[in-house]
């Protein structure tokens, strides 16, 4: 059994100012008309206000089911005096069975309605352009585009598709899995295969570390204390950087990183609470310390999920301790850290001193926390 649906079709919408809201392009031909009185058609008309919706519904995937279909789209709005009526308001709709289970097909849709903005309109030195959508001869593709895209999605489940010299449209879909259940501290884990068997150098070395206290009896707390991992990383110190700018400037990234950090059913977060969160990171405080003084985020921004956004995307970055030691003649330290002393020469951070010397962080910042080693975060 196929784990994707097939698309049963495809329509290019668009708001006319004279004749209302229409389908310019459909795969296959017909399948919108009400004249087609077959058992693969829909009536557009009798669903069009929620394809082609006031601007509150804009921006954002819109989800339909009729008598025997469900209908995706991701309705565009783009707001500009070269306009007729200073708008254009398109969306690209795929059809499914009214049983399908389209959730991979999110990201499809999503994707190809901000492309297909991208190639609307275009940034160029502080110039906007608009060209594809709102030129005849561009827009003309749109068919063998679409048909190219049901097809490949169908057949292979993925496409890549040339739109001009310096374009192309890229798409593939995954398989949505569930949300792993929350792991609370008092939970005792159960491994129902030997993992020893199957580590190898290539292992996370988190991994490695807590694979021999898992044993059927001790807790999540108890395994994260004997084996000094610390699960949630909030001892790391981050700081915002230069990129911060990109996500104020591009509508697309604060989509992204919306839909990417907010929890699951929960509110959305604005896009003027995730700039001001990470713009709070100053690389003065660890991570713990910030959640402290940052509580509004906890309802709506999976904090794991932020700082790795922030991350990926240079939003952010990690500050490094670097450890100096300063009194390599001094008799009174102790001998475990003349043994790494050359180590110690601000060249190198306490994760990679973690790494050489297989200590946790907790162990390693004990063992230097004396007067003749001082730290420098960079």
């Amino acid at each position: 059994m196929d784990e994707f649906p097939q698309i049963l079709a495809i329509f290019y919408a668009e708001f006319h100012i004279t004749q209302g809201s229409q389908v310019l392009f459909e795969v296959p031909e017909g399948f919108t008309n009400s004249i087609n009185d077959g058992p693969l058609k829909v009536d557009f008309d009798s669903f069009s206000e929620y394809m082609i919706p006031k601007s509150a519904l804009c921006n954002q995937l819109v989800t339909i089911s009729t008598t025997n279909f469900r209908i995706m789209g991701y309705p565009v709005l783009l707001q500009d005096s070269k306009y007729e009526r200073n708008a254009l308001l398109f969306n690209l709709c795929f059809v499914f069975e009214k049983s399908a289970n389209i959730l991979s097909f999110e990201q499809i849709v999503t994707k190809i309605a901000r492309v297909l903005r991208a190639l609307e309109v275009r940034a160029i030195l502080n110039k906007v352009e608009s060209e594809f959508l709102s030129n005849p001869e561009t827009k003309s593709t749109l068919p063998n585009i679409i048909t190219q895209i049901m097809e490949d999605l169908n057949s292979y489940h993925e496409c890549q598709i040339s739109v001009n010299d310096s374009n192309r449209i890229d798409l593939k879909l995954f398989p949505v899995h569930s949300e792993p259940p929350p792991v609370y501290d008092y939970q005792v884990p159960i491994l129902i295969t030997d993992l020893t068997k199957y580590i190898d150098r290539h292992w996370d070395i988190t991994m490695r570390r807590i694979v021999d206290f898992v044993n059927g009896v001790n807790t999540v707390h108890k395994i994260a204390y004997k084996s000094d991992v610390d699960i949630t990383y909030f001892g790391n110190i981050y700081a915002t950087t230069s990129g911060i700018n990109r996500l104020s400037e591009s509508e697309e990234l604060q989509n992204e990183c919306i839909e990417f950090v907010r929890k699951p059913d929960c509110l959305a977060p604005s896009v003027g609470m995730i700039f001001s969160l990470y713009c709070s990171l100053k690389g003065n405080m660890s991570l713990l310390d910030w959640m402290r003084e940052n509580p509004v985020y906890s309802s709506q921004v999976d904090i794991r999920r932020f700082i790795a956004f922030g991350v990926i995307h240079e939003i952010i970055l990690r500050i490094h301790n670097y450890p100096i030691y300063y009194n390599p003649k001094d008799d009174k330290v102790p001998h475990e850290v003349l043994e790494i002393s050359q180590y110690l020469n601000g060249q190198h951070h306490l994760d990679d001193l973690c790494t050489r010397f297989n200590k946790g962080p907790k162990e390693m910042q004990e063992l230097l926390n004396i007067p003749q080693i001082q730290s420098i975060f960079k």
